[in-house]
């Protein structure tokens, strides 16, 4: 694509779930952000209905708080618009990289962001995604991106029933309970974002969306971290449960009183001198590309005194930057679903599709993308024979409906089967939910995936998952656990989780009130076998809340405490029918990874031969945030030894094999990546990571979803999923062990 309208694109600058977005210029030389609609939304009859709501609800916001928009034809064969381009760091990466503000400034924020909201909810528009990550800190001043799910009075019609749309920790406890959003939806927004700016992490923290969910709605904010007494008591009153109780954006700023008078002009604000807090961070572009719902790139701006006097962004760079890696993919192409790996692929997955890369030398193997111009919702944790799984779908105008499931060969890139099984009953119109983890998994010549059954599968309390087993080889369906309401004959209630492991299908199951491991097999599963109980395991209104089930090296790893709640790790060795539990004294075991289309996978540690690899000494609840590493005997349980880094301010666990595991360990100004011994834990330094590398690891360090790594022959594969900076590589490589300091 060379031209959008009038407009010739320089570059693409991201995608989502609606559109993918350009950087373009007009016949006049001017830059412009640009966003087209993927054509295979276009089936929806409402889209181009909902795309001039959009575009009416940001024309009526004020364009003192817009980045304006430029142009825009609902009428073209791919509907799109163009915007204001704004070039700026976000308050989550500013926050993230210098870490939390003073409570002065944050108060200048949220008179800026009630100015901003005060405007729209003038016009008749509600944000309904006000977070960190849509904040932005421009050289006017801060803004606020992405209307993608803002709604003008009128157009309520086009929002479909019973849809959550928003961020989890962000969504008012109203929006939880299914009650009609109101503009109070954004000032309770407003109060978790000005609680992260002021502390430095989210408030209601991290996790799938369910727990996050959940503890919005029945915890109360522990607030004791802001200091200042004035800022508290704003936060408090934003969060209050009553949305008829929290202040009106008009009531914030009369509470807060006029703005003092700037000291400093915009350009002294984002000069090149100075030795301010953001003093070396290197700036990003930053644009609303999607998420699941409608987006549209939209700038409010804050107050230009946010920044203290001397602060300073450096521009980026003209000159030609060394590569970061040997060879790497480019972020922003589409939401980061998985990787697999072999000696001789490297196979990256999103939402657009699956491609495989030479680990040597990033040549492209081959692609596969789902027919249809469908949308990959998930892909299994490991391959198995050489066969990987997928579940993919189509977008339904307000979120993916997965219901076909796949294999495809690792090797030649080629889908399995002849055709695609269906994860949804025959007559039912469902998709399959999860319940907080996930079910898609392939091994021993099994596929298991999560299946809409005839009822509902997750209509409410004490309602079911079902699944469904497939043959890897031919695709023919082996068994379900569609029973109706129940879901299994004896009463349990499955929690969505399942791994073929050892011969059987193994799930987690809620047995007369009772966290239980159940095994299915045969022909037909018309009984579940009872494993064991997990007495560490945390049940829930609507079942369990579980991390994973993981097969690897041997053992079936069994993840049961939700992030907030004191961690339970289970193990089931071949031939054993007692789960041991894991000493988890001193580890990190808040195994978090939820992409922003809402996929989960495993991670924040790995497996090699008998021994699991954990993170230790976390701070500030960030995976991979900690300064150490612990091993502990899956056969035993027991910890077999823990090794602290000296100083270290940052440790990634990258992967294992039967030497150990490789990390990568320094500060933000040095780091290494270095191999501990599967035996004592010893230190050996494989070589020194490059200054670019270094500070790419320093940057993700505090992010939701922590690197993944995989060996593919002689290179590590490390995809960023939730990497701030577009600056930087979704999927970059790092070789294994060399002398020590020899770099590439």
């Amino acid at each position: 694509m060379t031209r959008i309208g009038p407009y010739s694109v320089i570059r693409t600058l991201g995608a989502g779930g609606m559109g993918q977005v350009f950087l373009a210029a007009s016949p006049g030389n001017r830059l412009v952000a640009v966003k087209v609609i993927h054509e295979h939304l276009l089936a929806d009859p409402l889209l181009r209905e909902r795309f001039r709501a959009e575009l009416k609800a940001a024309r009526a916001v004020s364009a003192a708080f817009t980045a304006p928009i430029v142009d825009a034809d609902p009428d073209a064969e791919r509907p799109w618009l163009a915007t204001a381009y704004i070039d700026a760091s976000s308050l989550a990466h500013l926050v993230h990289r210098g870490g939390p503000l003073a409570a002065s400034q944050v108060l200048r924020l949220a008179a800026g962001l009630a100015e901003a909201l005060k405007s729209m909810h003038d016009a008749g528009v509600s944000h309904r995604d006000l977070k960190p990550s849509n904040i932005l800190a421009a050289a006017d001043g801060p803004k606020l991106i992405d209307f993608g799910i803002a709604r003008i009075a009128e157009s309520e019609r086009l929002t479909a029933a019973g849809i959550i749309v928003g961020t989890p920790g962000y969504i008012a406890p109203e929006i939880l309970r299914g009650q009609a959003p109101t503009p109070a939806v954004d000032v309770f927004a407003l109060g978790a974002v000005l609680y992260h700016a002021a502390a430095g992490h989210h408030l209601y923290g991290s996790g799938d969306h369910r727990t996050v969910n959940r503890r919005v709605l029945n915890d109360t904010p522990d607030l004791s971290e802001i200091t200042d007494p004035v800022l508290r008591t704003l936060i408090a009153d934003c969060l209050a449960p009553d949305p008829r109780a929290r202040p009106t954006p008009a009531a914030i700023l009369a509470r807060l009183g006029p703005a003092p008078t700037p000291t400093l002009s915009y350009t002294s604000a984002i000069g090149t001198s100075g030795g301010g807090r953001l003093f070396g961070l290197r700036r990003r572009t930053v644009l609303a590309v999607g998420g699941c719902v409608a987006a549209i790139a939209m700038a409010i701006t804050l107050t230009a005194v946010l920044w203290p006097a001397g602060s300073a962004v450096i521009p980026p760079h003209t000159a030609a930057a060394p590569p970061l890696f040997p060879w790497s993919v480019p972020e922003g192409q589409a939401t980061f679903t998985g990787m697999w790996s072999t000696p001789t692929e490297v196979v990256l997955g999103t939402s657009a599709g699956l491609t495989a890369y030479s680990p040597d030398d990033g040549r492209k193997l081959w692609t596969w993308s789902p027919p249809a111009h469908g949308m990959v919702c998930e892909m299994s944790g490991t391959v198995s024979n050489g066969i990987g799984a997928v579940s993919y779908g189509t977008w339904s105008g307000t979120s993916v409906q997965c219901t076909s499931l796949q294999t495809v060969s690792v090797s030649i890139g080629q889908s399995a089967w002849k055709s695609a099984v269906s994860l949804a009953a025959p007559g039912t119109g469902n998709a399959p939910a999860g319940a907080g983890g996930r079910a898609l998994s392939v091994a021993d010549g099994v596929v298991t995936a999560p299946y809409a059954g005839q009822s509902n599968p997750l209509g409410g309390q004490g309602s079911a998952t079902d699944l469904i087993s497939v043959s890897a080889d031919s695709g023919i369906v082996r068994w379900s656990t569609d029973f109706g309401p129940n879901a299994m004959p004896d009463g349990c209630t499955l929690t969505g989780l399942a791994q073929a492991f050892a011969g059987a299908v193994y799930t987690v199951g809620v047995c007369n009130g009772t966290a239980t491991l159940l095994s299915l097999g045969g022909p037909q599963p018309t009984a579940a076998a009872t494993v064991a109980t997990l007495p560490g395991c945390v049940t829930m209104i609507d079942g369990i809340d579980f991390g994973f089930m993981v097969s690897d090296a041997g053992y079936l790893l069994i993840d049961c405490g939700p992030a907030g709640v004191d961690p339970a790790l289970y193990v089931l060795a071949p031939g054993s029918k007692t789960p041991t539990s894991l000493e988890l004294s001193g580890a990190d075991a808040q195994f978090v990874g939820e992409a922003a289309g809402g996929v989960t996978w495993p991670s924040g540690f790995v497996v090699a031969g008998r021994t699991l690899y954990l993170y230790t000494s976390v701070q500030s609840g960030a995976l991979g945030g900690g300064n150490g590493v612990i091993a502990i005997d899956m056969t035993t349980g027991k910890r077999l030894w823990t090794h602290t880094f000296d100083q270290a301010t940052m440790v990634t666990i990258l992967t294992a094999d039967g030497g150990g595991v490789t990390v990568a360990a320094g500060t933000t100004a040095a780091a290494n990546v270095v191999t501990l011994s599967a035996a004592t834990g010893a230190p050996s330094v494989d070589y020194a990571l490059t200054d670019a590398q270094t500070a790419l690891f320093s940057t993700v360090q505090g992010n939701v979803i922590p690197p993944f790594a995989l060996e593919a022959g002689s290179k590590i594969a490390i995809a960023f999923p939730d990497n701030l900076s577009t600056s930087t590589p979704l999927l970059g490589v790092l070789p294994k062990a060399t002398s020590a300091g020899a770099g590439y």
